[in-house]
């Protein structure tokens, strides 16, 4: 990456049946991340874990049952 240069990614699910799901795109400028590029990148990280943990299933987020 070069100083200075503003790069766009785009992540795309791909579930075991084959359906797809686009989230993003986001920008990147080299150099060192905003505060919110990095919220999304962690926000991000952490919903293709919930997903890689559940086998590509949707699973419905929400309160806790009874909270």
């Amino acid at each position: 990456a070069q100083a200075g240069v503003t790069y766009y990614y785009q992540l795309e699910e791909v579930e075991r049946n084959g359906g797809t799901t686009t989230f993003g795109p986001i920008s990147v400028r080299a150099g060192g991340l905003t505060w919110w590029q990095l919220v999304a990148l962690v926000a991000l990280g952490g919903l293709i874990a919930v997903i890689w943990a559940r086998g590509g299933k949707r699973v419905k987020v929400g309160p806790p049952p009874g909270g």
